[in-house]
């Protein structure tokens, strides 16, 4: 079953998208303090309001949410079309996190972007998986795809350089992603 073409193409999708937002928790916090403490004048560190951020972020994953059902009820894209345009921003989303990192503002909408296509992921994905996968064979379909995904995320993370005592992803190591955009 792994495969098919549609089901390594998924396996695929889920790798990249599912690391994004896996990397999306360790990168939001950091990111935010940079881009505040960038902007502070004074130097000093001004506390970010987590909670009414992250509510802001599950609020934008409804949206996107919503707007997949307003986008099947209105049957103006497929879910894979849609899908497809949803990683396409998300990708744009979180590259102009790397590049305006300086733009408290700006990082904080484009997060608040890249949950709205996290919220149109899941149901998008959810239902081609159900229309590709055979019942019988789903476990351990599903099982396989998990392995590239945790592979990418451990491999991303372990190319951070985070130190043990600063935690995952200290304010400021997102420079290593903005160094690599450059060589490229």
């Amino acid at each position: 079953m792994i495969l098919d073409r549609r089901v390594g193409s998924l396996a695929v999708a889920s790798c990249v998208f599912e690391g994004s937002m896996y990397l999306f928790v360790f990168f939001w916090t950091p990111s935010l303090q940079d881009a505040r403490t960038s902007v502070s004048s004074s130097g000093t560190e001004s506390v970010l309001q987590y909670g009414l951020i992250f509510s802001c972020f599950m609020a934008s994953m409804m949206l996107g949410s919503l707007l997949f059902n307003h986008m099947m009820n209105s049957k103006r894209l497929s879910q894979a079309q849609l899908l497809v345009y949803a990683f396409i921003v998300s990708a744009l989303s979180f590259l102009t996190n790397v590049c305006f990192v300086n733009h408290e503002w700006v990082v904080f909408w484009m997060w608040c972007v890249f949950e709205v296509c996290v919220g149109i992921y899941y149901p998008c994905m959810g239902s081609l998986k159900g229309t590709i996968v055979e019942d019988g064979k789903r476990a351990a379909t599903y099982s396989l795809m998990r392995l590239p995904l945790n592979v990418f995320v451990v491999g991303v993370l372990g190319l951070t350089g985070a130190s043990s005592d600063a935690g995952i992803c200290a304010p400021g190591q997102l420079q290593f992603i903005r160094d690599i955009l450059q060589l490229s």
